[in-house]
């Protein structure tokens, strides 16, 4: 991906939108209001290079995790590009990282996939293990920003899509929709806690901080 050191995560392209309050946490690590414009971000640390991830934001530890485990580098030596949304490529293979980078035992069948592609056998893996099905028989679309929804809908598939237990809050996830069990499974294990106490912006693009706080509430020992 663009900006990632010495990353499996090859050049890609970000996609940066217009965030709006809230984050990607769970009820244990909460999802924090937008940082006014006036604040002060912290210099660099020898251990911690990011001077965009704030001691006091939601996503710190989960990036910290990330980093250590080599499932991102940042965009660039010193950011972490906290708000910017990503493409389904890119998590797709944050989370084949995750998982420990196992390999496929056939090729992704996708048109849009190919062979060379940094994220080739993160996409033949998702496939194999039933995370993702593309979004056509014949298609990943690797560029697409992914969504909330989305994302969560992954997480969930490489859990196993376990039944959720109780019931969520959310006011705009009908009970109807492909991703509804996803985040109930995903509220009810502290995985996100929602964009607001009713709200889960499922069609919302899934930025790179929400998206280690998934990975991290979901994976984190």
């Amino acid at each position: 991906m663009a900006g990632y050191d010495d990353s499996e995560v090859a050049t890609a392209t970000y996609t940066k939108t217009t965030p709006s309050s809230g984050g990607g946490g769970g009820n244990a690590t909460p999802e924090e209001p937008e940082e006014p414009e006036e604040s002060v971000e912290p210099a660099p640390s020898d251990d911690f290079p990011f001077v965009d991830v704030p001691e006091d934001a939601y996503y710190r530890e989960p990036v910290e995790w990330a980093v250590e485990k080599g499932v991102t580098n940042g965009v660039s030596e010193d950011e972490y590009g906290p708000e910017l949304s990503c493409t389904r490529a890119q998590v797709v293979t944050f989370l084949w990282i995750t998982c420990g980078s196992e390999d496929a035992g056939s090729e992704t069948g996708f048109d849009d996939v190919d062979v060379d592609a940094y994220y080739d056998k993160a996409v033949a893996w998702a496939v194999e293990q039933g995370i993702t099905a593309g979004t056509s028989e014949n298609e990943f679309s690797p560029e697409m920003t992914i969504t909330r929804a989305q994302f969560v809908t992954m997480l969930w598939a490489a859990k196993g899509k376990p039944e959720p237990d109780g019931e969520m809050p959310f006011k705009d996830v009908p009970e109807d929709a492909y991703y509804a069990k996803a985040v109930a499974w995903a509220y009810a294990n502290d995985i996100t806690a929602g964009k607001s106490a009713d709200s889960f912006a499922p069609d919302d693009p899934c930025t790179r901080g929400q998206i280690m706080t998934f990975l991290y509430n979901a994976y984190a020992e």
